[in-house]
């Protein structure tokens, strides 16, 4: 949507703008900051004029760039620390090192305390910086003395003091998040005890490199200048900072025009990395020197499908430009690779509506509780916990050939454009259903069915090394009875909706009651709304799955049916069923 209102730039708008330019980089005349707050995104960027497909929005130096290759902390950690070694190695084996804080975040989170620090008068005077520019991220580090890259005081000032991703909700706040995925996933007691037990320590044990010339003063004032600009309220800050606006930035030099990446989740505190490996880092893993805050880049706001903005980088620039026509008003918006709600929220503090890349994890534990609930086995009896033990071990050597152990299931039709948001069609035909049950994952089909063959059958599979088909109207007939693949993945999703507190159609009815009823009611709060759009979305996923699995279930019963299968026959195909295991 165009928006042809004219923005004056605050006060720290106008700070900001004025130290990129000066700093070094460049803004284009033809766009703007902008006050998106009526269409609910906050400061974005917007174009002035119409703009053609790879029109130059701005372009960033490399020194400009916030991160562990462009802060001089870390060579002055490295070089505090065998100062230190060489003289406590003896009495104390267990110093903190700027190398021990290389799990997680932690080295780059200390870099935004220090920074941020840095930028103030009372840090700039403690720490007696030089303000000289440091080239290219590609230079060496400095030593201690060197020179230290600009400040980025203004840079900090124009980031959001004020967070709405659940890392800082209340209790109260938090259940309307139950039976989402988004709570086991938030951090906050890893957070926590990386600050506790990494971060704080290291500080205290360096208050000359953390507090500059302040170290000298009363144990009281280094305390007092340690808990209000290293503080664990400015640290999951900061984190949350990193978390939803870094970007992923490789070293320079490695040819060609290309795109930057977001930075991947990082707030954890990761195990240590098997010795095993050459690199030094986990199979997956991504280099903590690569992330960085890219100033300007992060004013871009995002939606779903809607970006026409990519950030591209060059040897020593990195440049935002259109990818598409962009008209004069409309707004400037970046790609986040249109993650589903619940990692929008955990991320950003927004979801997006509709959202076609929403996802419901299914664990693939579920799939056994689903086959006992079929099943009629009660957790109190001793032949429910034989079966269970049994139907462990067969999930087990699954995940041991490389399946998954949760499985995310995402919309198997497309959604409407209007609330309250719902798959369509509503009333899908028989073809239209088999036809999307060709979406549902082979490996979650296989999964199902190993868990209802015989256990000749499944001996058998395993000593030919050979997967069951993941057809999904396939039936095994094991001890007079006929289970169906489809049958157990529909029970699986509806254990699943029944962790939910409400159902998808009070969520529903709370979120969009003023569409049915014409009646204007209490506003929900921005954090419960957004709440209820993530459980609804999720809900909203596994009733579009259901519906296809009992259609499918539906089929393969009225199959054999029709068909007149013996028991004998049965058990014959369910004992050749399987393909040879094609290569993982």
């Amino acid at each position: 949507m165009a928006s042809n209102t004219q923005h004056e730039p605050t006060p720290v708008e106008q700070s900001f703008l004025n130290w990129f330019e000066s700093t070094g980089g460049y803004l284009s005349p033809d766009v703007s900051l902008h006050d998106f707050t009526l269409q609910g995104m906050g400061r974005g960027m917007k174009s002035n004029k119409r703009l053609e497909r790879d029109a130059l929005l701005f372009s960033i130096p490399r020194y400009m760039l916030l991160g562990t290759r462009t802060s001089t902390l870390p060579s002055r950690a490295i070089a505090a620390d065998e100062k230190a070694a060489s003289l406590e190695a003896q009495t104390n084996p267990h110093l903190f090192t700027w190398q021990s804080l290389s799990g997680g975040w932690t080295q780059l989170l200390l870099v935004m305390l220090w920074e941020h620090f840095r930028s103030t008068a009372e840090g700039g005077a403690a720490l007696n910086d030089s303000l000289a520019p440091r080239g290219s991220m590609d230079d060496e580090q400095d030593n201690a003395g060197g020179s230290v890259g600009p400040s980025w005081g203004p840079y900090f000032d124009i980031l959001p003091r004020n967070f709405d991703t659940p890392m800082f909700w209340d209790r109260q706040e938090l259940q309307d998040l139950e039976g989402t995925t988004v709570r086991e996933k938030i951090g906050l007691a890893e957070a926590q005890l990386a600050y506790r037990t990494q971060l704080l320590p290291y500080i205290h044990a360096h208050p000359d490199l953390f507090v500059g010339s302040k170290a000298s003063a009363n144990a009281r004032q280094v305390e007092s200048l340690i808990s209000t600009y290293y503080s664990e309220e400015l640290f999951h800050r900061m984190g949350s900072a990193v978390l939803s606006r870094s970007f992923h930035v490789n070293l320079p030099g490695q040819g060609g025009l290309e795109e930057v990446g977001e930075a991947e989740d990082g707030m954890e505190v990761e195990d240590d990395e098997d010795e095993d490996e050459e690199d030094g880092e986990g199979e997956g893993e991504e280099n903590i020197n690569d992330v960085c805050m890219v100033p300007m880049a992060d004013m871009l706001n995002a939606r779903f499908e809607s970006d026409n903005a990519r950030t591209f980088y060059h040897q020593d620039v990195l440049e935002m430009r259109t990818t598409q026509v962009v008209e004069a008003g409309e707004q400037l918006l970046n790609t986040y690779g249109d993650p589903p709600n619940c990692d929008l929220i955990r991320r950003y503090g927004y979801v997006d509506e509709p959202n076609g890349a929403d996802v419901a994890e299914l664990p693939a534990t579920t799939l056994v509780d689903a086959l006992l609930s079929l099943e009629g086995l009660t957790s109190t009896t001793a032949v429910h916990e034989t079966r269970r033990a049994d139907l462990l071990s067969r999930l087990g050597w699954t995940i041991s050939i490389g399946f998954d152990e949760v499985h995310a299931l995402a919309y198997l039709f497309p959604l409407s454009q209007e609330a309250p948001f719902e798959p369509t069609p509503l009333s899908p035909t028989e073809r239209e259903l088999r036809s999307a049950a060709a979406s549902i994952s082979d490996e979650l089909l296989a999964q199902a069915r190993v868990l209802i063959m015989s256990p000749e059958t499944l001996e058998k599979l395993k000593k030919k090394d050979k997967l069951p088909s993941s057809r999904i109207e396939a039936r095994e007939f094991v001890d007079g009875q006929s289970r169906g693949v489809a049958e157990i993945i529909a029970r699986a999703i509806e254990l699943r909706l029944e962790v939910y507190p409400t159902t998808l159609q009070d969520n529903r009815a709370t979120l969009y009651a003023s569409l049915s009823t014409h009646k204007r009611l209490a506003p929900l709060s921005a954090r419960r709304r957004n709440a209820l759009v993530v459980r609804s979305g999720e809900q909203s996923v596994l009733m579009d799955n259901l519906r296809v699995l009992k259609a499918a279930d539906e089929a393969s019963r009225k199959l054999e049916k029709g068909q007149g299968v013996t028991s004998e026959k049965r058990k014959d195909a369910s004992e050749s069923a399987g393909h040879k295991k094609s290569k993982r």
